[in-house]
């Protein structure tokens, strides 16, 4: 290799690839609800490490996880998996939100709790009557946010050591 002068060194920049919207449609549909339900192992794995004693925020985490999958592997398509999916994690959702109100309170990591519970709520309702299938992604990861925020204010407040 030659030596080069940092003058040098910038004058021989290769030319940045220019993508081109034609190229942008040829790329293979990724899909996103189904990468993102596969992040539900992360408040199990997190529940299992962190709360032994609370084993249902982790199989509550895990049947998210699967149900989701499920559901979205075959793109929210087939009605029997999507009911299955909303039957089973609604209550899931409804019962961690419930028990951090009632138990936990307002304090500051339940607070994070509820404006994720908010906020996912919002994003699926907006999703599902403007913009179906498109952003659900964003559903899930601020469900996942909020179990493990829920997770850390049952051991903040809940668990004394």
């Amino acid at each position: 290799m030659e030596n080069m002068t940092p003058v040098s060194a910038i004058e021989n920049v290769p030319e940045p690839i220019k993508i081109m919207p034609e190229d942008i449609k040829n790329i293979p549909d990724i899909n996103k609800n189904l990468c993102t339900s596969t992040l539900f192992i992360f408040p199990a794995v997190y529940a299992y490490l962190i709360l032994p004693s609370y084993s249902l925020v982790m199989f509550g985490s895990i049947v998210c996880l699967i149900t989701s999958i499920v559901n979205h592997y075959y793109r929210n398509q087939n009605n029997s998996f999507r009911t299955i999916d909303i039957i089973t994690v609604v209550p899931i959702a409804a019962y961690f939100t419930l028990h951090c109100l009632f138990n936990i309170g307002f304090k500051f990591y339940a607070n994070i709790v509820y404006i994720l519970v908010i906020m996912s709520l919002c994003t699926y309702y907006y999703v599902n009557y403007y913009n179906p299938c498109d952003y659900h992604c964003l559903v899930h990861i601020f469900a996942i946010t909020g179990i493990m925020f829920y997770i850390k204010s049952i051991k903040t407040y809940l668990l004394k050591e």
